[in-house]
């Protein structure tokens, strides 16, 4: 499966791109960070490099992860606009490696992107996933 985000401006071989390294056990994703501290305290990892977080706006992965309905159910309803820290989530604790796709994606209406009001919430449900058994 392929997931698009509407504010990436995605080049015109993203998809060969992201099919040439999907692999079953893997989550690749432009959107790929190494975690140094909190949420936010973070470095970009190289193309195939593991991350521990990634986001799923310019991805690919297998569909069968979402075949678990925890993945739908678990979330608590306060967070569903935090789709990027579950999904992580979610997919390193049910096996998945996680890694960066060699692609460049660049980002349109900055100013405006819903993100900037959700930063607070990213870091308090970063944190409570932290403390949480897996898929709790």
């Amino acid at each position: 499966m392929i997931v698009l985000d509407d504010d990436e401006q995605i080049p015109d071989d993203f998809v060969s791109i992201a099919l040439a390294a999907y692999r079953p056990d893997e989550v690749a994703a432009f959107w790929a960070f190494r975690v140094l501290g909190d949420y936010f305290d973070r470095a970009p990892v190289a193309p195939g490099e593991e991350a521990d977080h990634v986001g799923p706006g310019g991805m690919v992965c297998s569909l069968r992860l979402f075949s678990d309905l925890r993945f739908f159910t678990k979330i608590p309803a306060r967070y569903w606009m935090l789709d990027d820290i579950w999904f992580t989530h979610f997919a390193r604790h049910s096996g998945r490696r996680l890694v960066k796709l060699p692609v460049e994606l660049e980002f349109v209406l900055e100013e405006t992107n819903q993100h900037w009001g959700q930063s607070g919430e990213k870091i308090e449900f970063y944190r409570e996933l932290q403390r949480a058994s897996p898929l709790d």
